[in-house]
């Protein structure tokens, strides 16, 4: 970790991360939701990374790394019970110089736990006590829409109707935008960039991770219901590799993704904007 900093003269990063070595550790179900819940997490980032977002990252509280002058900076973490890593990386990724190191490995614990409302050990508890019916993910349509958005965000720095050119994006990003006042957020950050290389800068601002999840969740609930796991991972690795089908269980597509994980670029294209 400090080699990585001193190399990349990171101000944070997320830490590759596998939540089991091996499996006699385990009890049977144990195994299954842990492997399971990391393939859920692992499918969620390398979705979001294939619609072209550029803050697609980890943002587990285990496998984090942040300076301490960047940390300050940036009031630290909240006292939420829950997620206030995520909350944490979100405030600063779009403005540091934010990379991922994959030459190290953080080993979670994937015990079960109800201390918090969410995450690892809550996840795992549900995923035991429903069994296959708490495999469920999002849907990989909901990805396939926001790449469309995502590949036309330069359009709205100069297009005279904003509207008409968001209702030409798939229904469940454009109900999203509309409903989150796109128009009024486009026009105000016109007024204060010049070029479109800026204009995108600050509407990653605005259209940020936590945004990316809330249209997820929103796409999720009105558009696209949950859908088996393993299918939506088959669906978007054959858009990545082509090909799938030698991969057969949870177990098995846990590996390729991991292995995905392991070949991203160094460091963000979008690090500090102004």
């Amino acid at each position: 970790i400090e080699k990585h900093f001193k190399e990349t003269n990171s101000d944070a990063c997320s830490i590759y991360f596998e939540n089991f070595r091996q499996r006699l550790e385990y009890k049977k179900e144990e195994y299954e939701a842990i492997v399971r819940y990391e393939l859920f997490l692992r499918y969620y980032k390398q979705a979001v990374q294939f619609t072209g977002f550029p803050f697609a990252y980890h943002t587990i509280g285990s496998s984090m790394a942040v300076c301490s002058d960047t940390y300050q900076l940036y009031g630290g973490m909240n006292r939420r019970k829950a997620g206030e890593d995520f909350y944490f990386l979100q405030k600063l990724i779009p403005y540091v110089s934010f990379t991922e190191l994959t030459t190290t490995t953080v080993i979670p614990s994937p015990r079960v736990s109800d201390r918090v409302p969410f995450g690892t050990g809550k996840a795992v508890g549900e995923w035991i006590s429903l069994g296959e019916l708490g495999y469920g993910t999002y849907d990989f349509s909901i990805f396939t829409d926001l790449k469309c958005f995502i590949e036309r965000i330069h359009v709205l720095y100069d297009c005279d109707d904003i509207q008409k050119a968001i209702n030409q994006l798939p229904k469940s990003i454009a109900d999203f935008l509309l409903i989150n006042g796109i128009e009024e957020v486009v026009c105000e950050i016109r007024k204060n960039v010049s070029g479109v290389r800026n204009f995108e800068k600050r509407f990653y601002g605005w259209f940020n991770a936590f945004k990316v999840l809330k249209y997820v969740h929103f796409a999720r609930d009105n558009h696209y219901s949950n859908a088996e796991l393993l299918i939506q991972c088959k669906r978007l690795l054959e858009t990545l590799i082509k090909e799938s089908k030698h991969l057969k269980s949870y177990a098995d597509f846990l590996e390729m993704f991991r292995a995905c994980d392991k070949k991203i670029k160094e460091s963000s294209t979008f690090h500090s904007i102004t």
